[in-house]
Formats: C-alpha cells, sequence, structure tokens
C-alpha cells in the first residue's frame, strides 16, 4: 500500500473510536470509508457488522441495520451472525 491510499482498517478503527465515544454521525461516515475503500473481505465484513449495530441500536435505521448485518453475515463474520440471531430470536440462523 503507498502512503496515498485510503487505509480502511484505520477507517474502520476510527468509526470504532467514534462509536465508542458517542458521535455516532462521524463514526457512520468512518464506517462508510471503510467499507468503500476495502478490498479485504475481512475487514469490510468487520465494518459492515460495526455500521449495522450502529444503525440498529443507535440511529434507529433497523432495516438498513439488519440490511448490514445481513451483508456482514455473508463475508463470514461470526458477531454478526449473532447479533442478528439475537434480534431475530431465531437460534437456526448460527447454522
Amino acid at each position: 500500500m503507498s502512503l496515498n491510499e485510503p487505509d480502511s482498517c484505520l477507517y474502520n478503527n476510527l468509526g470504532w473510536a467514534f462509536h465508542q465515544s458517542g458521535d455516532y454521525e462521524n463514526a457512520l461516515q468512518y464506517y462508510n470509508h471503510a467499507i468503500f475503500f476495502s478490498t479485504e473481505d475481512d475487514i469490510k465484513a468487520t465494518a459492515y457488522c460495526n455500521r449495522g449495530k450502529l444503525r440498529y441500536c443507535f440511529l434507529n435505521e433497523k432495516e438498513e441495520g439488519k440490511k448490514d448485518l445481513d451483508i456482514a453475515k455473508v463475508f463470514g463474520d461470526i458477531e454478526a451472525t449473532l447479533f442478528l440471531s439475537e434480534i431475530n430470536n431465531q437460534p437456526e440462523l448460527l447454522n
């Protein structure tokens, strides 16, 4: 990676830091950047999961949050799978 390439992992981490501090709008923007610039499935999955939980729990965007979590699940994110199972109260999602 060159110095001019966006670092999707850094964007995701910044999103998480803003998320934890309660600055949800900035968190959302950094998660968006992480998703847009990521070329690695694991980082993209984590960013989708983080953005999904942010939308679902804190921004009152339940449907958008579920869509993000579904995408993270497709990328193999276990945390997204577990969270979806909890909110849907359907343990079969774990399989």
